[in-house]
């Protein structure tokens, strides 16, 4: 079930074997080190990422690094060559923005390179033109249109509210004013719902009147009180 529209999404089977259960098609960073190590017996391999984030890295003897996304640390004059593997696992995140942050993230990734420099990208090609092109404006471009499409922000504004299922219950049989668009219920962890509320951009304003005044109300009830975001980050 889509966690944001409440729209079910029949249980995904291989179309080969007939199975359901996945597994992850990655190693993990630390296995992925040893490969590489003994790939290239004669260069030091370093590891950037989760609680040791390297802050720059001596280029002395041409060591490799491997970097978790975000946790790439800069070399004085820029590395030789940048390989960003995985691509498409950072594209399989439950997010709408997966595009646009996966795309910030490597081109990021991409800025650290030496001048002349080559670039490898693993995925698909289809997915990864803008990276062959430098067109960073082409991904958020075709992102944009997809948002106008679907009312999502920057188009249109967008909020969430989770709470216990009847909370939740109550404020999904709430009257809303006309120009909001109601999404939801949908469930979130055991015990706990997410009501999503949609609106033209024009309308952002008198949204965010609307869910102060329902948190005022549910205040001065001294009701159970609900988490209130509007245009989260990830959604």
């Amino acid at each position: 079930m889509c966690r944001w529209c409440a729209t079910e999404v029949p249980r995904w089977r291989c179309t080969e074997c007939g199975g359901t259960r996945l597994r992850a098609p990655v190693v993990g960073q630390l296995r992925t080190a040893e490969e590489f190590g003994a790939a290239f017996p004669d260069r030091t391999v370093l590891t950037s990422g989760g609680d040791t984030v390297l802050e720059t890295v001596d280029p002395e003897g041409h060591p490799l690094v491997l970097a978790t996304p975000g946790a790439e640390p800069p070399v004085p004059g820029g590395y030789a060559v940048v390989v960003l593997l995985d691509t498409w696992l950072m594209l399989g995140r439950d997010d709408v923005r997966v595009t646009e942050e996966s795309h910030r993230r490597w081109f990021n990734a991409l800025a650290l390179s030496a001048f002349g420099a080559r670039a490898v990208a693993v995925g698909d090609t289809t997915v990864l033109q803008a990276l062959v092109r430098a067109d960073p404006v082409a991904v958020a471009a075709r992102e944009l249109s997809e948002r106008a499409e679907t009312h999502l922000p920057p188009v249109g504004r967008l909020a969430t509210v989770d709470g216990t299922d009847d909370v939740i219950g109550v404020l999904a049989r709430r009257s809303w004013p006309a120009f909001v668009d109601v999404l939801g219920p949908v469930p979130l962890e055991p015990g706990r719902e997410r009501l999503i509320l949609r609106v033209p951009r024009r309308e952002g304003l008198a949204l965010a009147a609307v869910l102060k005044q329902v948190a005022a109300e549910r205040s001065a009830a001294k009701e159970t009180p609900v988490r209130i975001q509007v245009d989260p980050v990830a959604f």
